[in-house]
């Protein structure tokens, strides 16, 4: 523990990963697991932060999901678009185990997958076009796309979004795509998809990742 705003040096004794390794300290004691002590309180520490061009995310190790940034397309995720100059909590989602942002949406886990933000293409999944979703909607995916466990900073991601689409990994392996679809992101040229669609030709895929027009 600590009194005062003293940081008191990480407890190894835990075995929980330290914050401090980052230069945060962490706090001793039952209920504390990482964070930093400030008197005597534990405050969590941020374990994921995704950054696209105008807006930006970032997880607690809670799984508390926060945006700020511009919010013209609902991206923030707080409901009435109003850009945010500090982190503000995204409505409904708690437990948040994996986000990744698109150009001007957000798609994360939280048990189930959930997007918002701009739908021009189809692009927050939910089997039809709209200009935006406000808040985060939840997806009806073929499979589950939670991989389980706590919130994820390796290698090995379920969710990726690219500029205007978005490709998912289920648990059996297969890799789905929905958007935006000029330059065949989604797979084949074609017109935007706008709910999970299974990509053929990859079986058993590990993880997944996009870029803005190409997966």
């Amino acid at each position: 523990g600590s009194s005062g705003d003293t940081l008191e040096p990480a407890d190894s004794s835990s075995g929980t990963p330290a914050c401090g390794a980052l230069g945060a300290a962490c706090c001793d004691g039952a209920g504390c697991n990482e964070g930093m002590c400030s008197s005597g309180v534990c405050q969590l520490c941020t374990a994921w932060v995704e950054a696209e061009e105008n807006f930006t995310c970032a997880a607690r190790n809670d799984g508390e999901l926060s945006c700020w940034g511009s919010d013209e397309a609902g991206q923030v995720g707080d409901g009435p678009p109003t850009a945010q100059g500090v982190p503000i909590p995204v409505v409904v989602l708690t437990d948040v185990t994996e986000l990744d942002l698109g150009a001007f949406h957000a798609c994360a886990i939280s048990s189930t997958p959930w997007c918002w933000g701009r739908n021009d293409y189809g692009q927050l999944g939910l089997g039809m076009t709209s200009t935006s979703e406000l808040a985060p909607v939840e997806l009806d995916p073929p499979e589950s796309f939670d991989l389980g466990g706590q919130l994820r900073v390796a290698a090995v991601r379920a969710v990726a979004a690219g500029g205007f689409h978005v490709c998912a990994r289920g648990v059996s392996g297969q890799v789905y795509c929905w958007g935006r679809n000029n330059d065949g992101q989604v797979q084949g040229l074609g017109t935007a998809v706008s709910s999970p669609r299974p990509v053929s030709g990859v079986p058993m895929a590990v993880t997944v990742d996009t870029g803005g027009f190409h997966s």
